[in-house]
């Protein structure tokens, strides 16, 4: 029931079936019901549950529910659905229904509505206007286009979809965002076009491992005390990065067992 997942030097097994959850108000308060495949068993719901959701189980009910009938609007003709499998479980906790997720924002709702409009008034000409709901259902594509390009530092042309360049306006001097694809242009909000952050840079300390006392082909001094034990015996090397500012720097580590501390000249 698990599929195996490449991911680094770490397998990760993920479940290859899906339970959707079913609101019955008849439940207790630590009972939940879930549409399940029909190949799977109690003992497959009760290792589902356990091991991807952290919860107790106490008790697991199915039943396969027949199809219904109704008439199938490709061939116009009767037929029944498919059966479906319902597992009532109680679990130890109080069990809570999840929020209703917000479509039109998690699930690009919003942006499906737009597409769908502009297709249909691209089957209608270039000369249609676009109604109240066209253009407030505009807007708010646009403020959430808005917020998301922010966040990842990229800007979207509102009309067709393709990624807006910066451009200056020669004649007011004015940062502009334009699109290259028709004639779509916004004001830049500020003057950043592009921006590169650096969260980490490690040095020589960070790939110094904790054996690295016992290495008996690194140079060893009695010169130098730990700073932090004041032992007498520690090993040292050179850093091997090409930065002017660190090129020439000796790093040591203290050779007693309790200490290992690291500094650097």
């Amino acid at each position: 029931m698990a599929t195996t997942q490449r991911f680094g030097n770490v397998k990760i097994h993920l479940p290859n079936i899906v339970f959707k959850i079913i609101p019955d108000p008849r439940l207790g308060k630590n009972q939940a019901a879930f549409r399940v495949p029909l190949q799977v068993n109690k003992l497959d719901i009760k290792d589902y549950l356990t091991h991807i959701y952290n919860v107790t189980v106490t008790d697991v009910r199915t039943v396969v529910l027949p199809g219904k009938i109704g008439l199938n609007p490709y061939t116009a003709q009767m037929e029944r659905s498919s059966r479906i499998k319902k597992a009532i479980v109680t679990i130890k906790e109080e069990f809570t229904y999840p929020k209703d997720p917000n479509v039109d924002k998690d699930f690009g709702g919003l942006e499906s509505k737009y597409q769908k409009v502009l297709r249909g008034n691209k089957l209608k000409g270039w000369r249609s206007s676009r109604t109240s709901e066209e253009t407030e259902l505009f807007s708010q594509v646009y403020e959430q286009r808005k917020l998301t390009a922010n966040m990842a530092s990229l800007r979207f042309c509102a009309d067709c979809n393709n990624m807006l360049y910066p451009r200056e306006d020669r004649t007011t001097q004015v940062l502009l965002f334009a699109c290259r694809n028709c004639e779509y242009q916004e004001i830049a909000e500020n003057s950043c076009v592009y921006r590169h952050e650096v969260m980490h840079i490690p040095s020589e300390q960070t790939m110094v491992i904790t054996d690295l006392s016992s290495d008996p082909t690194l140079p060893r001094t009695k010169d130098i005390p730990c700073p932090k034990c004041s032992g007498t015996s520690a090993v040292f090397f050179q850093s091997q990065s090409r930065h002017p500012d660190t090129r020439m720097t000796l790093y040591y580590v203290c050779c007693n067992r309790n200490c290992q501390h690291r500094w650097q000249s």
